[in-house]
């Protein structure tokens, strides 16, 4: 109930947004769901601090310190549409549509996908088997967040099982009761 806590509040949140590469996923959810949680001014004061200290950040501090974008960050930013056509691609190809099998084997070859991806984890097929598979990083960067996570819903559409089985895989860790 404190105004210099939710201020405090909406500072983390920017900074969970700024330095974490897929952090914008956490405090976007988390600020959907403050504004049902607070009362009716306590949101406000939360998005306002979040905004202005991201400008502060993204602009002055960055700009003193001759900050640079790091490189691959729409890679970064997707495993989960990546993990999501890993699955599909190594599971079910004969499901997706053209186009969608296209772009999925833009990335990584059939075989690369077939022969060198785990279900549920493409960290492994990025960081450990990348030279040898061919994982084209060019074109993950050069075909944007959007249009991996429009993909990524065309699978779900097209070979819904396979999908889900990716997305639980990959976020299992966070409601998993297993120890």
């Amino acid at each position: 109930n404190k105004w210099w806590r939710l201020i405090l509040l909406g500072i983390v949140l920017a900074n969970a947004t700024l330095f974490r590469h897929n952090g914008i996923l956490f405090t976007l959810m988390l600020i959907i769901a403050l504004v049902f949680i607070l009362g009716k001014k306590h949101p406000a004061i939360v998005i306002a601090s979040f905004i202005i200290f991201m400008f502060v950040i993204k602009i002055p501090v960055y700009n003193a310190l001759n900050v640079e974008k790091p490189k691959d960050r729409v890679l970064e930013m997707t495993g989960l549409p990546l993990t999501i056509f890993g699955n599909v691609a190594k599971e079910a190809p004969e499901k997706l549509d053209q186009e969608t099998l296209d772009f999925v084997y833009s990335i990584a070859p059939r075989e690369s996908w077939t022969n060198y991806y785990t279900c549920g984890n493409f960290n492994n097929f990025k960081f450990w088997f990348s030279n040898s598979s061919g994982v084209n990083k060019d074109f993950i960067e050069e075909a944007g967040v959007l249009k991996m996570f429009y993909t990524a819903i065309k699978c779900f559409k097209y070979a819904p099982e396979e999908s889900l089985d990716a997305f639980i895989s990959l976020t299992d860790m966070v409601y998993s009761t297993e120890c």
